[in-house]
């Protein structure tokens, strides 16, 4: 009860609500209205990088630059419209561009801890 106060005294969302996707999406995709969802997350992980449910039909129609998996948080930066191109392509070749969602996931996160 005491945090509900805190937050609202200090204008936070207790439990602001974020778009997350809906479904698993490959990068690429074309984003529609019924790829999106809204969840509530606790106001700690509620940062400014996470599209808020409010701001959900601004990114309908944006292409992923990252695949997500269904219940993933969608993040300003995962639009293809939001970032560099580079950074576009190498997400693109390290993922080499599988069909699915969950083999590109897994290929970026191989990517991105493989040793150096």
């Amino acid at each position: 009860m005491m945090a509900l106060v805190v937050a609202a005294l200090l204008g936070a969302e207790p439990n602001p609500r974020l778009v997350v996707a809906a479904r698993d999406l490959a990068a690429g995709e074309v984003l529609r209205a019924e790829d999106l969802a809204a969840a509530d997350v606790p106001s700690a992980l509620a940062i400014a990088s996470f599209v808020r449910a409010d701001s959900k039909m601004q990114i309908v129609g944006e292409r992923l630059a990252a695949p997500l998996l269904k219940g993933d948080l969608v993040r300003w930066s995962f639009l293809a419209a939001t970032r560099l191109t580079n950074a576009v392509d190498r997400c693109a070749a390290a993922t080499k561009l599988a069909a699915d969602a969950r083999r590109q996931v897994g290929r970026h996160r191989a990517a991105v801890l493989a040793p150096r």
